[in-house]
């Protein structure tokens, strides 16, 4: 059969929230980028159990509904809870940039250096977590005033300001501390999450390579 164009473009959506290239989605599937570009250009006929297999690895589930609760059916998925990963990765390397151009710096003190290693450690680990709606406010709040605290220390910046690079101030010192705390508070609530959520199960499925 060949997907129609709201499927296609469901698979293409949920395949970029979750930061999914496309190939990596092919070799959670066991077929080549190719392919599935091919599937979310609409060039290929897919057959439902290719279909399914990818929707599994994208953790989703292809359902027959009755008609009538099609309303219902739209009404709970557009209630549930938003997968924000991608926009999330893209906030975490924004700032690791940062940390990579501050680290290229004349030397900062130890009590920012500190900060910013702690800082870096975390963000390392959240960017193998999963963000929903909440997790990835906290995290753009706490990165946001990273960035803001950062910036008259980053040479790259019209604002620096070498006396400050060379002995922040106490309030500065405290408001980057307080953003390290958050950013571990952040990095434990989702390990925690993920470690009481079940594995993904992603056997290493075969699709059919004469679907196209």
């Amino acid at each position: 059969m060949r997907a129609d164009e709201e499927t296609i473009k469901a698979i293409k959506r949920v395949r970029t929230e979750k930061g999914l290239s496309q190939s990596e989605l092919g070799h959670r599937v066991g077929v080549p980028q190719s392919h599935i570009s091919k599937i979310e250009k609409g060039d290929v006929d897919i057959k439902l159990s290719s279909l399914v297999q990818i929707a599994r690895a994208l953790d989703l589930e292809v359902k027959l509904v009755p008609k009538k609760a099609l309303p219902a059916v739209d009404s709970i998925v557009r209630a549930f809870p938003q997968d924000e990963t991608a926009a999330a990765l893209n906030e975490i390397r924004k700032t690791l940039t940062l940390l990579d151009r501050l680290g290229q710096a004349p030397k900062l003190p130890d009590k920012l250096h500190d900060h910013l290693k702690t800082i870096n450690q975390h963000l390392q680990g959240l960017r193998t977590l999963h963000f929903g709606t909440d997790a990835f406010l906290r995290l753009q709040q706490t990165l946001e005033q990273i960035r803001k605290i950062t910036a008259p220390l980053d040479p790259s910046n019209i604002t620096w300001d070498a006396a400050l690079a060379k002995d922040p101030t106490a309030p500065q010192v405290e408001k980057l501390a307080r953003s390290a705390g958050d950013l571990k508070s952040l990095h434990s609530d989702l390990a925690q999450r993920a470690a009481q959520r079940d594995p993904l199960d992603l056997p290493a499925y075969s699709l059919d390579h004469d679907d196209e």
